[in-house]
């Protein structure tokens, strides 16, 4: 386990010390709300719905909240929403409720191969690639963050921010 971090196992279904199955069951991975206070991968989810934005911060990635589907956006009713996180996050998931839209991001170009549409019937997905301020826009002011450090030179090709940023 040490060496796969991103598994988190249900205490009651395995508990310290059970042996674990030949063939683990693959299934979506864990939401977990991000620890401000940890180095790690965070994913920033803005909600719209009724009228408000709320902000809830994931553990890990794009990719680990949009394989939840569209159950997630009730499963975040649960937790307590944030209004400021310390860093930037390194990728995103903003949810227009009753538009039925989803936008993402993160600094790579793979998410519109990874996002599986059949986890969201009835949804329209726009990629917003390495976008962070879209989000931040959209979010209209339910979260307060710091600004992502822009790389300077040849970096700034590399990382794919000298993209067109596009409406």
């Amino acid at each position: 386990m040490a060496a796969m971090p991103q598994f988190h196992f249900d205490p009651d279904a395995w508990p310290p010390g059970k042996e674990l199955p030949r063939e683990l069951p693959l299934g979506p991975i864990a939401l977990r709300q991000a620890d401000p206070s940890a180095a790690e991968p965070t994913c920033l989810v803005t909600i719209a719905r009724d009228g408000r934005v709320c902000a809830h911060m994931v553990q890990g990635s794009a990719w680990t909240v949009l394989e939840h589907g569209a159950a997630l956006q009730e499963r975040l009713r649960t937790w307590e929403p944030v209004t400021s996180w310390p860093r930037p996050a390194t990728s995103g998931v903003h949810l227009d409720v009753a538009a039925r839209m989803g936008e993402v991001w993160a600094a790579t170009d793979t998410l519109d191969q990874i996002l599986d549409r059949s986890q969201w019937p009835g949804w329209r997905w726009q990629v917003w690639h390495d976008r962070y301020d879209k989000q931040l826009q959209e979010a209209g002011g339910a979260i307060v963050m710091p600004a992502r450090p822009v790389p300077a030179g040849d970096d700034r090709a590399r990382h794919g921010w000298l993209r067109d940023p596009g409406p």
